[in-house]
């Protein structure tokens, strides 16, 4: 592809702004890819036409959606082959949209990721906390085993449907008159509650009893600047109820599945010795590490590159809540938090995730660290599981190897904070 930057500045903050512009007949190139990529992403069957993506986002909004594909795949090419140590989440701006027939001009916003230092490249000392899981982490690790030997089991029982019950469906979901595998099941198990499905569908299921059909209308609720309102029809068949059997952890229960353990005591001391033993999965501890790390660096972090960061998590967090049908106010409301706690806690995610990677990156120079090709190997097998070469290769022929190198230099570093940390006498 033919890529033109039309004009290029750096702020005094870091920030980088490009204009960039694709030629009509490379842009032509990628229609088709973008709108099979558009059916996936709706639920729309691989071998729909371009009127079928049309009757399913009208219009108008399938040439966002077409821009905005269209953006992602141009920009990837450009920021891949830049010079720059750009962090990640750049944003697109269209500047001009000529689709189908014209240029697309974007303006490209990206930050260079801050430099730090660290006091010290010595082993870490962390607390002896650090090193026993907290009751409410044996707790929910004990709810978690609970819910592995959990039953489902259809009942005969022909009652109306109530909230939180879950059922037995077949949902055929429509939007335009198209066929949307999103939000279709088959013979499949729901729980009616709105942490999984739109509050409008739910409570149209609401009432009906096993045996009964019915036509629906639902809306998937817009968020602010970044998802719209979408509405859809369904045919919704409740086929039966289920009963749902989570098991006690009685002795009885526990001897059955644990010979060698007697009871809820043992049960929660092999729960955690479980979780000390699982390392760096052990939340306390990898808190307790980053904790220490964070204190021995010196960093610059500017208000704006965290304002940046947080709203490419938010996009990414409202497309993902949008897909399964809720709004950023029924997400919040079906985990039991507000809008405000929620934005304040993707900025907390921000601020630590951009803190980490300025300390790793400042830890793997001062010990020297070289990378090898099992490091690099390591990363792309954990992309792509199985198709580790084929990534590879991929990401070799748009110059985003770098990118994978990064993520490989602080994968070592952090492997070197994990292994060497003392334990606090």
């Amino acid at each position: 592809m033919t890529i033109s930057v039309t004009d290029a500045r750096i702020s005094d903050k870091g920030r980088l702004e490009l204009q960039i512009s694709a030629p009509a007949t490379d842009v032509a190139s990628l229609l088709d890819e973008c709108e099979a990529e558009l059916a996936r992403a709706g639920g729309i069957a691989a071998d729909s036409t371009h009127d079928d993506l049309v009757a399913r986002y009208g219009e108008e909004r399938l040439k966002e959606l077409t821009a905005e594909c269209l953006m992602d795949r141009i920009g990837t090419e450009t920021l891949g082959a830049s010079e720059n140590p750009l962090v990640g989440f750049p944003q697109f701006f269209l500047i001009e949209n000529g689709y189908p027939e014209g240029p697309l001009v974007f303006q490209v916003a990206t930050y260079e990721m801050p430099k730090g230092t660290l006091a010290s490249a010595e082993p870490l000392e962390i607390g002896p906390e650090a090193r026993v899981p907290s009751d409410e982490a044996v707790e929910k690790a004990i709810s978690s085993l609970m819910r592995t030997y959990m039953a489902q089991r259809v009942t005969d029982d022909n009652r109306e449907v109530e909230y939180g019950d879950t059922v037995k469906v077949d949902v055929e979901a429509r939007a335009g008159g198209v066929p949307v595998s999103t939000f279709s099941r088959t013979a499949s198990s729901m729980k009616v509650d709105y942490a999984t499905m739109p509050k409008d569908f739910v409570d149209q299921v609401v009432g009906m009893r096993p045996g009964e059909e019915k036509d629906v209308s639902f809306t998937v609720p817009a968020i602010e600047g970044i998802c719209p309102e979408e509405r859809f029809d369904a045919t919704v068949r409740v086929k039966a109820l289920y009963y749902v059997d989570v098991p006690e952890p009685t002795p009885k229960w526990i001897q059955g599945k644990f010979p060698n353990l007697k009871g809820i005591d043992d049960l929660r001391a092999a729960m955690a010795q479980n979780l000390v033993q699982r390392a760096g999965g052990l939340p306390n501890k990898e808190d307790a590490i980053d904790a220490a790390l964070f204190e021995r660096l010196s960093v610059e972090v500017p208000d704006e590159l965290v304002d940046f960061i947080t709203e490419g998590i938010e996009r990414g967090e409202a497309q993902r809540m949008h897909a399964q049908g809720l709004g950023l106010e029924e997400f919040c409301a079906a985990n039991g938090t507000t809008p405000e706690e929620y934005q304040a806690m993707l900025r907390e995610t921000a601020i630590r995730d951009l803190k980490l990677s300025v300390a790793l990156d400042a830890l793997y120079a001062m010990k020297g660290f070289t990378l090898s090709e099992s490091d690099v190997d390591m990363i792309f097998e954990q992309m792509a599981p199985g198709h580790s070469r084929e990534m590879r290769h991929s990401y070799i022929m748009s110059g985003r190897l770098y990118l994978v190198e990064e993520m490989a230099q602080r994968a070592k570093a952090r492997r070197w904070l994990d292994e060497t940390a003392k334990l606090a006498k």
